[in-house]
């Protein structure tokens, strides 16, 4: 997976692509919970479709996304 976001990625300043992402999902993070019960959520875990993630990316791109949100209830990217 690093090596097909390095080459779609390239001449972008990795880290504000990675907060884009990290922005866009961001209310879409796992939650898990340990053996106590107690409720972890990984920054880099998110439960969003692949084909989503995908679009996302293509969109960070072209510059497009700010048009855009993801909607969690529809598990898809839509216009704002």
């Amino acid at each position: 997976m690093i090596g097909f976001l390095t080459g779609l990625t390239y001449g972008l300043n990795i880290k504000k692509f990675e907060q884009l992402l990290h922005n866009f999902f961001g209310k879409t993070y796992l939650d898990v919970f340990d053996d106590n019960g107690k409720r972890h959520r990984p920054q880099e875990w998110f439960i969003v479709p692949i084909e989503a993630i995908n679009q996302a990316i293509e969109m960070i791109i072209s510059g497009v996304i700010i048009n855009y949100r993801y909607d969690q209830e529809s598990e898809s990217i839509v216009l704002r």
